[in-house]
């Protein structure tokens, strides 16, 4: 079974790499103009 840790962990490396490719978009977007 999933620990209650595991799954926090898992979802703060989601919301981590979800971070990074809206910021990664948004950069995009403002480069391309």
């Amino acid at each position: 079974m999933l620990k209650v840790t595991d799954v926090a962990a898992a979802k703060l490396a989601a919301y981590l790499q979800a971070e990074k490719i809206d910021q990664a978009v948004r950069i995009a977007l403002q480069g391309g103009g």
